[in-house]
């Protein structure tokens, strides 16, 4: 603890201009979490003033909610072990007792031979009027698009049930149509919706430890019959019991996203090879086919939004259908877990190689 102030007076008074200026909140504490010092945009966003703070460990004033205790303490605990501390949103508490969101950003100073912790706090709160207006838009839009959809596939589920026995093979195909309609249209309104939440950012991450091999059995196991139809030569190679920090609902979207890829551009009698297992500090998937490949013009355009690659000038049994959108959202699940997505392949009819990089220990 710093039991002397003249440094940090010197300090202040240095970037007065800045400190007194800023649009953010400035709190300045020891590595005691004692503050030393605060500005006066931060004591707008609290109600208190200057000497309501000064001397007191932060701790100990009431300037947000308890649940974010045991939080904060924890933050401090890891920025005393000089781990890097990502942004926090949490909400701050008025001495009037009104809420505002704000982010916080916490990062280790030294001032001549004074070990000093920056706190920023930024004002949210108008952003998060706005993520709530628009996710309430986007939740609008599901109910909208999705409520006849189901009408229409339930109503054609019933047709097939009911009169399955009775109908001709041109009713049956119509019905047939509309299903697989129903389908398509229902996947194209989920990732059309996921992309509105990754521009909008509010597609958040639900992480828990998960043993990601036994996601990636999942996974497969759930494309056997789509594999038995192609004729396709499955083999795999998984390294059981691996745990990681994920969301193992849009990792495993990941996985079948992938998968997916290479089962609908291989042909008939093609193989596939799916291998997992740790590489230094990464659970390192790939998934190699020895599919139509892909042109080393297309390559930048495969984590684009809606693209299609042209494969009219390729004779072979493939699956052309697809929205575009798959692989762009893998792409921001990945990058989400500080991971990396790639591809290769050595041209047309050469087969496609997809890698996945995830993280054992990211920061």
């Amino acid at each position: 603890m710093i039991h002397s102030t003249p440094n940090i007076k010197e300090l202040v008074k240095e970037y007065k201009q800045y400190f007194d200026s800023s649009f953010f909140g400035i709190i300045l504490m020891d590595l005691s979490g004692t503050v030393l010092e605060i500005n006066s945009t931060m004591e707008g966003l609290i109600g208190y003033n200057k000497e309501d703070f000064i001397s007191k460990n932060y701790m100990n004033i009431q300037f947000y909610p308890t649940k974010y205790i045991p939080m904060i303490r924890s933050r401090l605990e890891d920025i005393m072990q000089g781990k890097p501390l990502e942004p926090l949103e949490l909400e701050l508490q008025h001495k009037n007792g009104t809420i505002r969101w704000v982010r916080v950003i916490t990062t280790p100073i030294k001032y001549n031979k004074n070990n000093l912790l920056l706190t920023i706090v930024q004002d949210i709160q108008q952003t998060k009027k706005q993520e709530k207006a628009r996710n309430n838009f986007i939740n609008r839009i599901t109910h909208e698009l999705k409520n006849p959809l189901t009408t229409i596939s339930g109503a054609a589920q019933i047709l097939k049930e009911v009169f399955q026995d009775t109908l001709k093979k041109e009713g049956t195909d119509l019905i047939h149509m509309i299903l697989k309609g129903c389908e398509r249209l229902d996947l194209l309104i989920q990732e059309l919706l996921e992309i509105a939440k990754i521009e909008s950012n509010i597609f958040k991450l639900n992480k828990q430890k998960s043993d990601i091999s036994k996601l990636l059995e999942k996974t497969v196991d759930g494309f056997s019959y789509l594999i038995k139809e192609r004729n396709i030569n499955l083999k795999r190679h998984i390294t059981p019991n691996l745990n990681l920090d994920i969301d193992a609902t849009k990792i495993e979207q990941v996985f079948s996203n992938i998968i997916s890829n290479a089962i609908k551009n291989t042909p008939p009698m093609g193989e596939i090879f799916i291998q997992l297992h740790l590489k230094e500090h990464c659970a390192y998937l790939e998934v190699k086919d020895t599919g139509i490949g892909i042109d080393k013009k297309d390559m930048d355009k495969l984590f684009k939004q809606f693209s299609r690659i042209n494969r009219t000038d390729i004779n072979a049994d493939v699956i052309s259908e697809g929205t575009g959108l798959g692989l762009y959202i893998s792409k921001e699940i990945i990058d989400m877990h500080h991971g990396q997505i790639k591809v290769s392949s050595d041209g047309k009819n050469r087969g496609a190689t997809f890698i996945v990089e995830l993280p054992k220990n990211p920061n």
